[in-house]
């Protein structure tokens, strides 16, 4: 199974992207997995949220194509367990494309553009995490995941 995460600019604290690191190298062992990083100008620093969210959003819809299995990461989305991600995972690798996207959106999330274009959304919690955090988060729970699906002792329920 291919799997990308799409993610709006770099990883900045060292602990978070160790631990993208170790899970990524986890996860290869189990699927093709891409971390693309989609980079913002720098002059957007100075943009309003709005003005950023607009931005980002046009980004992201030059470089991944709306499908049925792309899904944002939104705290507004469908709340799932680890074994429900388990069975969204092998639902798509079996009977959808083979293939998975999963998009983590910049600090401000996603633009309304960008919520139509990819209406399929997962929230971690009903917490708000900061988008440096979620990925971390979602890597993890994408190995644990993987391990349930393939009966693996990680995950305890």
């Amino acid at each position: 199974m291919k799997l990308e995460i799409v993610l709006i600019d770099r990883t900045d604290q060292a602990y978070l992207q160790t631990g993208l690191d170790l899970y990524a190298k986890r996860l290869q062992h189990y699927c093709r997995l891409q971390l693309t990083v989609l980079q913002s100008a720098a002059a957007w620093s100075k943009l309003k949220p709005d003005e950023l969210k607009q931005r980002q959003g046009e980004m992201l819809l030059k470089r991944v194509a709306p499908g049925p299995a792309v899904y944002r990461l939104d705290e507004g989305g469908q709340q799932l367990s680890s074994r429900q991600l388990a069975s969204l995972i092998e639902r798509e690798d079996l009977y959808g494309s083979g293939g998975m996207t999963l998009i983590i959106g910049g600090p401000y999330g996603f633009s309304p553009e960008v919520q139509e274009a990819y209406p399929r959304a997962i929230s971690l919690s009903r917490m708000t995490f900061s988008h440096q955090m979620v990925r971390l988060l979602l890597i993890e729970q994408l190995y644990r995941a993987f391990t349930i699906i393939r009966g693996e002792p990680y995950h305890h329920d």
